[in-house]
């Protein structure tokens, strides 16, 4: 039986609506996931017109959430930031905590890249109080804990990247934030064992790298074998489901991880194979991310891995203009300064 007419991935007129915008959900979402980013997000504008057109506000929030996460990988952060608010509107109309939890934390993840940290921790907070106002947990999980992690973490950075001086009571504060973080990679890690969700585990090891890294940078702290090893497990888990974008994400994390371990050629092994995937999949969002991490880590090497650490971060802050990634306007300054200390 046919349900395509290829190569347009149009589901065939003979059959019913719901049956159309399904189909159209399930190969944008697979386009999406394995790296055909551009195609996949016009799918799945396509299904979530088609969800909007059966007034199906359940699914619709799920595929506009989708949709602008692809958005947010090809760098249209505005358009992403519109579709995060559209995918919670349908949350909230279709009447389901499950998706107005889920929508708030993507939308929180998306203001986070904008640069908009206090919209974004209200927002994480509100979808942790529909979590305990729920009796269904204290923290997020999933893939919503990830990305409150990611923001938890950013924010105990930005807190030592402006301050010159460290009191001990502000060292203490940054040790209970990374400890806190932790706690919620612990609970993910033990919530994903009882359901068995390969992507949820990997996710889990992923924060406990970024803690790592963030200690590292705050502390000068070298991580621990164990470290590694659960950055690479990370990362082998990330391969083993297919999804691109949480690979590439993986890979910057260890490299990272194993940068401040001493272990310089793994951590130019996992860039190398991040930028690979990232171009190859027009991943404008984590290009930035990979050319700002390449001239931080290894400007001061002795022959810089690639041309040379100027043009790297000339090129990150040429896509993080040009996508509106601000989330990572002051790190690139506090690098550029580091490398050009008189620009």
């Amino acid at each position: 039986m046919r349900f395509c007419d290829s190569p347009e991935f149009r589901p065939v007129p003979s059959l019913k609506p719901a049956i159309r915008a399904r189909i159209l959900q399930e190969v944008g979402h697979y386009l999406f996931v394995t790296g055909r980013l551009r195609e996949g997000q016009a799918v799945l504008e396509n299904a979530l017109a088609a969800w909007e057109g059966q007034s199906d506000s359940y699914q619709a929030a799920i595929v506009a959430r989708l949709a602008r996460e692809a958005h947010l990988l090809l760098g249209n952060l505005e358009l992403a930031e519109s579709l995060a608010h559209r995918s919670v509107e349908h949350a909230n109309n279709s009447k389901r905590p499950d998706r107005r939890l889920t929508e708030s934390a993507g939308l929180g993840q998306v203001l986070h890249h904008r640069g908009k940290r206090t919209e974004a921790k209200d927002t994480f907070e509100s979808a942790e109080t529909i979590l305990r106002d729920r009796g269904w947990g204290e923290f997020l999980i999933s893939f919503s804990g990830f990305w409150y992690c990611d923001f938890l973490l950013d924010e105990l950075l930005l807190e030592f990247m402006h301050q010159s001086r460290h009191s001990r009571s502000e060292e203490h504060q940054t040790r209970e934030g990374l400890r806190r973080v932790r706690e919620r990679a612990d609970l993910m890690t033990r919530k994903a064992a009882q359901h068995r969700y390969l992507i949820d585990t990997a996710l889990a090891r992923c924060v406990h790298g970024l803690a790592e890294t963030v200690e590292s940078r705050v502390f000068g702290v070298r991580p621990t074998i164990a470290a590694l090893e659960e950055t690479t497990r990370a990362v082998a888990d990330l391969r083993r489901t297919g999804q691109q974008h949480h690979l590439v994400r993986g890979l910057l994390i260890r490299s990272e991880v194993f940068s401040h371990a001493g272990e310089t050629a793994q951590a130019i092994d996992s860039l190398q194979e991040a930028e690979v995937i990232a171009h190859s999949c027009d991943m404008q969002l984590l290009l930035a991310d990979i050319r700002l991490c390449r001239a931080r880590l290894f400007h001061g090497v002795n022959a810089y891995p690639w041309k040379s650490p100027q043009e790297d971060l000339a090129s990150a802050r040429r896509l993080i203009e040009q996508c509106g990634y601000h989330r990572r306007d002051e790190e690139l300054a506090d690098v550029e300064a580091g490398i050009n200390p008189a620009a």
